[in-house]
């Protein structure tokens, strides 16, 4: 008989001490009265000497020097840019890098610069807010092709492939892109010609050239990409995911496509349709690191980056559904699948149907605990699981996917109910409980640390982090995502939990032990195949037998 789990959500071992220092602010002791006859007496002297009208003179012509000197400083740098200077951005004590948010006036472009003179490298990272959800139904992966066909040239630098030989070979750098639901992100780095490299870089997003002798190549590019992917785990289960939810919303598209599905005599026409629709200044962030000056960069972000053209386009917006299972046969459900790899595994998720990215950190925090009397360490000690994770699996505008992941044990594989009911007593713990305002300090004071000390990531990297972030976000203080913008919102936290019930979960049971021939004593016989990944499946109702 299994013992019976007790959560402790107090998670004990958790402060964080912190030692501050008092400083002191006295005010300074009144003028003696000594002081006070001396500057009488100071003045009565210039009175009688007239020294008051040479004095004048002095201060009117070095007040005009002043001013000519600041008039010379602010027409050196660009106004357009000067005009349109953002909120200071937040970054951490120790961060040596300067920061600055500037939007052009000329087409609105939102740009961040980070003057980082330490570094001997340079990159850019640019956003489009608009990924796979945005493409047409029938055109499963348009939103990554084009992402290809943008470094296949332009108007102004129209040789194929310039860009990366640029890039690579001479700046000793990396150029690479990703295309997720709602943002597309392309980003480089280089260690030399960083403003020629931007400069043919801006020109995908100016005027590329999608020209007709680049597609069928390029189409075998993402053909190879899908192939790749379908060895890897992680894609097989997400296309699982996404493959049954409702086709009525835009999350069960194939969004890394194939030649089956982009191989079309309108092709290009769609690609220019897709580049127009969404292609727009007032859609896309720019973050720019080098070891230039903030103005430098500056000066060249207007240069080079202005040239976008805004057409005022909306962003997309999907409210088809609540989130990809908004109707109720897409939830509650038991998948069984066949894995690549030996591990047996299981992902229990929950939709979250709660607009503008809400901060889930504390109930994630909770669930993948890891100290006395924490989810995973009643169900290793028992011998069902070997790992537990919690986390975000899809961050969306208008639904979040959150997930408990575990590695199992043979135990865990053939029993994963008991790993179910140890994760909603914890959660009805937590509900009962209340939101623990203090426990959820202390997250956030752990998360400040992190903040404070973390390290300098790969230019690159950084780039393509803060222009996709900006893309969700507009005010300046959220670019670098500080902990501190965070509050504590109890409403909030407890509407989260509302959607952690056992009448909102999709699991998903995955080992080699399970059989596309037969049933076996770790699950039902998986009589289907996923159409993308070719991954052999059981779909059930949680409450069905095997």
């Amino acid at each position: 008989m299994t013992e019976e789990y007790e959560p402790d959500v107090q998670l004990e071992n958790v402060t964080v001490a912190y030692a501050g220092l008092e400083e002191d602010v006295s005010a300074p002791p009144p003028l003696s009265r000594k002081l006070g006859i001396a500057l009488q007496q100071w003045r009565t002297f210039v009175k009688q000497k007239k020294f008051y009208i040479p004095i004048l003179v002095f201060l009117v012509l070095a007040l005009t020097l002043i001013i000519v000197i600041i008039a010379l400083i602010t027409m050196h740098r660009p106004h357009s840019l000067l005009q349109k200077q953002q909120p200071q951005i937040i970054k951490s004590d120790l961060d040596d890098r300067e920061y600055r948010a500037v939007t052009l006036t000329n087409n609105s472009l939102r740009v961040c610069l980070v003057s980082d003179k330490a570094s001997n490298q340079s990159a850019c990272g640019v956003a489009v807010a608009a990924g796979s959800f945005a493409e047409p139904t029938d055109l499963g992966g348009l939103a990554h092709f084009l992402e290809h066909m943008l470094f296949m040239g332009s108007t102004k630098y129209p040789t194929e492939n310039y860009f990366e030989r640029l890039v690579s070979t001479e700046g000793d750098g990396y150029t690479n892109a990703y295309t997720s639901d709602e943002v597309t992100d392309y980003y480089f780095k280089t260690r030399v010609k960083f403003r020629k490299t931007m400069d043919v870089f801006a020109q995908f997003f100016i005027h590329p050239l999608l020209s007709k002798s680049s597609i069928t190549r390029e189409m075998k590019a993402v053909e190879s990409e899908w192939k790749r992917e379908m060895g890897d785990d992680e894609w097989k289960i997400y296309a699982l995911m996404r493959t049954l939810s409702s086709p009525e919303h835009p999350f069960q598209k194939f969004s890394t496509g194939s030649i089956s599905t982009l191989n079309r005599s309108d092709i290009q026409e769609k690609l220019w349709d897709f580049y127009d629709q969404y292609y727009s200044a007032n859609l896309i962030t720019v973050a720019i690191i080098g070891n230039e000056t903030l103005d430098t960069l500056q000066e060249w972000a207007e240069e080079i980056f202005s040239a976008i053209p805004n057409k005022d386009k909306v962003k997309p917006v999907f409210n088809i559904l609540p989130f990809p299972w908004g109707d109720k046969k897409y939830i509650g459900r038991r998948v069984y699948y066949q894995p690549k790899s030996d591990k047996d595994s299981i992902k229990l998720i929950f939709p979250v149907n709660i607009r503008g990215y809400p901060d889930l950190r504390y109930v994630t925090y909770i669930l993948a605990y890891e100290g006395k009397g924490s989810l995973f360490q009643y169900l290793s000690t028992r011998g069902y699981v070997t790992s537990l994770l919690a986390d975000v699996q899809v961050e969306a505008e208008n639904f979040v996917l959150v997930g408990v992941y575990c590695d199992l044990t043979e135990k865990g594989l053939k029993d994963p109910n008991v790993i179910v009911e140890a994760l909603f007593k914890l959660l009805k713990t937590m509900r009962d409980d209340g939101i623990d305002e203090r426990l959820w300090m202390e997250i956030k004071e752990i998360d400040e640390l992190k903040f404070r000390f973390k390290e300098k990531e790969d230019p690159a990297a950084y780039a393509s982090t803060i222009s996709a972030r900006m893309a969700r976000v507009t005010d300046p203080r959220d670019y670098l995502n500080p902990p501190s913008r965070r509050s504590l919102n109890i409403s909030r936290e407890e509407e989260i939990l509302s959607f952690l019930t056992p009448e909102n979960l999709n699991m998903y049971i995955g080992s080699l032990k399970l059989s596309a021939e037969e049933k076996t004593e770790y699950g039902p016989q998986l009589t289907k195949v996923e159409k993308w990944y070719s991954t052999p499946y059981k779909n059930i109702a949680i409450l069905d037998s095997d």
